[in-house]
Order: structure tokens, then sequence, then C-alpha cells
């Protein structure tokens, strides 16, 4: 278990619930700030992989967090801000 989170689940420091194992198309658009029709461009380009669950399309958490990690632009200010 992450260190982040209590032994009830919860985040530690407050109440709110541990992100989900998935999400749903608009959820996961939300998710990370963008819309429906610009993750579905992600997703045909290849830059965000699927899960099929019957009919439903899914996107996993760590698939969300790696494609922002792999977009991740760091420059000269914010490594002085580390």
């Amino acid at each position: 278990m992450s260190n982040h989170l209590r032994a009830d689940g919860r985040c530690r420091g407050g109440d709110s619930e541990p992100s989900a194992l998935a999400y749903s198309i608009p959820n996961a658009a939300a998710r990370i700030g963008i819309s429906r029709s610009g993750l579905y461009e992600l997703i045909g380009a290849g830059e965000i992989a699927v899960i099929k669950v019957g009919a439903r399309t899914l996107i996993g958490d760590d698939d969300l967090r790696a494609f922002l990690q792999r977009h991740r632009i760091v420059t000269a200010h914010s490594r002085e801000s580390a």
C-alpha cells in the first residue's frame, strides 16, 4: 500500500477517496483536462491505451499518468524551484 494512503484506503490528511483504477472516456478526459474528442485522437494515435470491458471503453489511471509523464516538459525555471 502506498504511504500516502491510510489503512482504510483513504488519503492521508483528508477524506477523499483514492484514485480509481480506470475511468470512462468522459471522466478520463476531464481528469487530464482535455476534450473527449481530444482523448479519442490520442487513443487513435496510440498515445493512450484503452481497456475494453464488454461494450465499455476504459482508460487506466496508470496509463493516464504515464501519458502525462511522457509529455512532461522540464524547464530551467522548474528545476531551480525543485
